[in-house]
């Protein structure tokens, strides 16, 4: 468990950066200017998908510190790094290409973030994980819905759990486990798109509802009259300079990621 000093005034939680730095440079500004004092945590996925591992790594490393845990693409990259070694050519979107361009230090830096991390705040007890793994150690799909997240990862014992892997930012409370999903920095998942052109919604919604402007989010956890108060925060981002390095290197996915930078959308 890692208390948190008395002075930090707001937590401010993001995951599933995914190597994209674009969002991490405005962020830098929103958090150099927050009001109060304010501590930086990373919930998982700090790499895979975009075109700037390092700096992504060396931004999580420096803002986060220990306030950090691994996801299920970063546990992907220790594998695959170990597994590739320096055999070929890794794209820098690649898992095997993101660890395998990271320096001794941003290694092991990665090699030493938990599953877990317990944080004791003003007498306020928060569990952070990235989500892709229950406690009980089954797997998680990406595309779980909120309510099912809320369910297994809900616990009265703590104050407030935080995950993110779904990319979808919530907010839920059920038999008294409360659990708050960061959403992501990179690129929010809202819907998927199907062959007959309909959209179904990423969340628990029966009816898809498209926002009238992309965005990306964070949550900004403060206390307020001993109670934990949960926002979530909206940004944006240059996505065409984010999407124009992945064109210059090359990744084949590209039009995928067009869409789900864009829309928040994938193919189902």
């Amino acid at each position: 468990r890692i208390e948190v000093s008395e002075t930090v005034d707001t937590l401010l939680v993001m995951s599933d950066l995914h190597s994209f730095i674009e969002p991490l440079e405005v962020l830098d500004e929103i958090i150099d200017s927050w009001p109060d004092s304010a501590q930086v945590v990373v919930a998982g996925d700090i790499l895979s998908g975009g075109a700037s591992p390092v700096e992504t790594m060396e931004w999580a490393r420096t803002r986060a510190g220990e306030f950090a845990v691994a996801g299920n693409h970063d546990e992907g990259s220790l594998q695959e790094g170990a597994l590739r070694g320096g055999e070929g050519e890794h794209p820098p979107y690649s898992e095997a290409g993101g660890f395998l361009r990271l320096d001794q230090r941003q290694t092991g830096y990665l090699q030493s973030l938990p599953f877990i991390l317990d944080l004791s705040w003003k007498a306020k007890r928060i569990r952070v994980t990235h989500g892709h793994r229950r406690f009980t150690g089954e797997c998680v799909s990406w595309m779980a819905k909120p309510s099912e997240l809320v369910s297994w990862f809900g616990d009265p014992a703590v104050a407030l759990t935080i995950v993110g892997h779904t990319h979808f930012p919530f907010v839920g409370e059920q038999d008294g486990g409360r659990v708050a999903n960061c959403g992501s920095t990179a690129g929010l998942l809202l819907g998927v798109q199907h062959p007959d052109g309909s959209i179904s919604s990423w969340g628990d919604e029966a009816v898809f509802e498209a926002p009238a402007q992309i965005y990306s989010t964070f949550l900004a956890i403060t206390i307020e009259g001993g109670e934990l108060q949960v926002a979530i925060e909206r940004f944006d981002y240059d996505r065409v300079k984010a999407l124009a390095r992945l064109r210059e290197a090359k990744d084949p996915y590209l039009e995928d990621r067009i869409r789900w930078l864009e829309t928040g959308l994938v193919l189902g």
